[in-house]
This record gives structure tokens, sequence and C-alpha cells, in this order.
């Protein structure tokens, strides 16, 4: 059998594919316009695949993908974390509403934070010379991509969220990481993505319809309750009742982690980019 020599890592190999770093065996016949196009095919079908594979075990088997993930499962499935960045690039593309590129007027009604956030706008305009026109244009200007990024760390978040949660489960931290980045990419993928969407659907349908946030919170609230009750069920495998209560408590703690703590924190690196 003729041997090959990997001209990656330069590891002897008699097959298709080199054994220790996995590169393919390339040959002149492999060096037409036709092998691009092949490999173009193989990336979008291969994308194609395993994307809408896992946006769909995401919203309709809640915690079957961690559970598989963590099990050791993993050929099926889009990585959580590049999943996680995708849906942020395809929300960069596509922001359909404001969502969380918020205006600077919308920081000082935070709970808890609020306030504080208000003296820091008025020291900011005092301290610079903008007036409070111009300091908000910036601020957008800045938010837009700061957002974004900055959703990265409403995983650790999430998954310390959970560990204190679950603190006598036996899952290592890395599991509860898995789930956090599960969570996060069903709530980017519903929240910013799908339901924007389809509420822009049905506004170019039937025309401007009023949607009032405060008349749709409690249906919010329990369908989140129910979906986490079942992600949580599928993934720690406790009792029902004590699953739906931690269900609420962890829905209550991330509003926090999301409402507070991610939007304080964001307005505080954008303030002092400005």
């Amino acid at each position: 059998m003729e041997k090959w020599i990997c001209k990656n890592c330069y590891t002897e190999f008699s097959q298709k594919y080199c054994g220790n770093c996995g590169q393919k065996r390339y040959t002149e016949k492999d060096k037409n316009l036709l092998a691009i196009f092949d490999e173009a095919v193989h990336f979008l079908t291969h994308f194609e695949g395993k994307f809408f594979r896992t946006m769909s075990v995401l919203l309709f088997r809640p915690g079957k993908f961690s559970v598989e993930y963590c099990y050791g499962i993993r050929q099926r499935y889009y990585k959580p974390v590049s999943f996680f960045l995708m849906l942020i690039l395809l929300y960069l593309i596509f922001p359909f509403f404001e969502g969380l590129n918020m205006r600077m007027a919308f920081y000082p009604r935070l709970s808890f934070t609020g306030e504080y956030i208000q003296q820091v706008i008025t020291d900011k305009t005092l301290s610079t010379g903008y007036s409070m026109e111009e300091l908000s244009d910036m601020f957008r200007l800045k938010s837009e991509k700061v957002s974004k990024v900055l959703l990265l760390l409403l995983i650790p978040l999430t998954a310390l969220t959970l560990k204190v949660i679950y603190f006598k489960s036996k899952r290592r931290l890395y599991d509860h990481f898995i789930l956090a980045t599960e969570i996060n990419n069903f709530i980017i993928l519903i929240l910013f993505l799908l339901t924007p969407l389809l509420i822009g659907i049905l506004i170019w349908i039937a025309g401007n319809i009023p949607i009032h946030d405060e008349a749709m919170a409690p249906y919010y609230f329990i369908f989140l309750v129910a979906y986490f009750a079942i992600l949580l069920k599928r993934f720690y495998g406790q009792k029902w009742w004590i699953t739906i209560l931690k269900s609420i408590l962890f829905l209550g703690l991330y509003h926090v982690i999301f409402n507070i703590i991610y939007k304080t924190i964001l307005f505080m690196i954008i303030i002092n980019l400005i």
C-alpha cells in the first residue's frame, strides 16, 4: 500500500486522511475549479443540516441538546458556543427590533441601578460638554456592536446560577456551562430573532397591530416557566414539583442577570468608550 507524508504534520499515512491531524491527502487532481465547487457545496449542506437540526432540538426538545452533548453525542449538532456566535451574527445582520441595542434613555429606568446610571449620564454631559442628544447618538453607535459581543457574558453568569440552584447535583461546572449556552441560545433565538420576525410578518400582512408588553407578560412567563421546567427536568432529573419551583426561581434570577447585571455592565462599558 502506498505511503504518504502529511504536508501539515509530516506524519506517514496510507489512507485518504492523516491519522494524526485529519488532513485530507491532496494530489494534483484536487487542484481544479470543480474541487472548489465541491467544497462549497459540502460546507453549505453540512452547515445547513447541523444548524437547523440544532435549532429544531433547541425549540422543540428542551434539554435534549445539552444531555446528548454532555454524554458525548456531538457530531450531529452545531457546537453550542459556535451556534451562539452564529445567532449573534444573524442578529447583527438582521436587527429586526432595537432589542439589545437599547437607547441611552432606557437605562435610567433599570431597577436598582437606574438612579446611579442617571447620575453617570449627567456627569458625562458636564465633563465632556456634549448635549444630551449628542451623547445619546454616540451611545447608540457604540451600543450596536458592544451589546452583541457582551452577550457572551450571559453564559458564565447563567452557568454559575445553575450551579447554585443545583448545588447538590453531581454534574460538573462544564455541564452547567453547556446547559447555560443552550438556554441563552434559546433566549436569543426566540426573543430577538423569531418573535420579532413573526411580529414583523403579522404587521406586514394585517397592518399595524397594537402589541403591549404588559398584556403579553403573563403569557411569556407561563411559556418560559414551562420551557425551563421541561429543560431542567430532562437535564437534572429531579421530581416535577421541585423542577417547576426551580424553573420559577431560575427565571427570576435570569431576569436579574439579563435586565440588571448585563445591562448595567453594558451601559458602563459603552459610556466609558465615549
